[in-house]
């Protein structure tokens, strides 16, 4: 599949056409993103690792029917095309003409575009993926839209946590559904490494920090306009092991923190905008 390099410095970032997925972000000290051994590249399935992008749909199809649609949703699907690429930017953009029409589900009489926008430019240190959605179509609103940017870090899970940076933060447990609404008083969250995790965080702050436990210094700050939420995500061993396209090992050096809005789906009326964005700064 059709990749871009964007490069400043010493900093440089793949992204593939496929997905509009950012496959790597690299500097001096290595990669920031973990990418999986055993990554699908041809465009037959998701890539797994880097920064997924989950529209119009977070997790499964949310509803249910004889037609199995995608986990996810189509975007990381989809072959995206090129708008504009220099040397550190790269637009992206994708309609409804652009998608299978077998992976639509209830957009498929919808009308609208999507532009991804990855930018190296204004920093040596950060990464800025910003997507602007838009309503093209002149009399429905879109069906309801949640998302994700689905970001992998390669970090030894146990040795960091992750800090939200507010207290009494609530979440959603993804592995014990029967327990409700969840709350964490300090918004520190350090489990990775010792079981699977699947959280969905719930009005967090618009900085979030990936921080080293013992000595308490942050590694990455995760900086979000118009996404709320934030997913954290291990496998650990049982889970790793059940997927084809991540090594049964993997999980010990990568945690995902998503940034995302779940809890309030987005609906777009006709010539309605919404716009998110998500930087990175090691």
């Amino acid at each position: 599949m059709a990749t871009h390099i964007l490069e400043r410095n010493d900093v440089r970032v793949v992204v593939s056409e496929f997905g509009a997925h950012v496959q790597s972000w690299s500097d001096e000290n290595g990669d920031v993103l973990f990418l999986s051994n055993r990554a699908v590249l041809d465009g037959s399935k998701a890539i797994r690792g880097g920064v997924p992008l989950c529209f119009p749909y977070f997790g499964p199809h949310p509803h249910v029917g004889t037609v199995q649609f995608p986990a996810h949703g189509f975007a990381r699907l989809s072959t995206w095309r090129t708008l504009e690429v220099s040397e550190t930017k790269l637009t992206l953009e994708l309609t409804e003409k652009d998608v299978d029409k077998a992976l639509l589900a209830d957009f498929s009489d919808s009308r609208f575009c999507l532009r991804y926008v990855v930018d190296i430019g204004d920093d040596d240190h950060g990464l800025k993926l910003s997507l602007v959605v838009t309503n093209t179509g002149e009399k429905e609103p879109l069906p309801p839209i949640t998302l994700a940017l689905h970001s992998y870090f390669r970090v030894a899970p146990e040795s960091v946590e992750v800090r939200l940076n507010a207290k009494d933060v609530k979440y959603i447990d993804q592995l014990r559904a029967d327990a409700g609404l969840l709350t964490s008083p300090n918004g520190v969250f350090a489990r990775f490494g010792e079981e699977e995790v699947d959280l969905i965080a719930l009005d967090v702050p618009t900085t979030v920090d990936i921080a080293d436990k013992a000595s308490g210094r942050r590694m990455l700050a995760i900086r979000t306009q118009g996404l709320p939420d934030a997913v954290l995500w291990n496998p650990y061993k049982k889970k790793a092991a059940s997927m084809s396209d991540f090594g049964d090992d993997e999980w010990k050096c990568m945690v995902c923190v998503e940034s995302a809005n779940i809890q309030r789906p987005i609906v777009l009326g006709p010539g309605e905008i919404y716009t998110c964005a998500v930087t990175l700064h090691r």
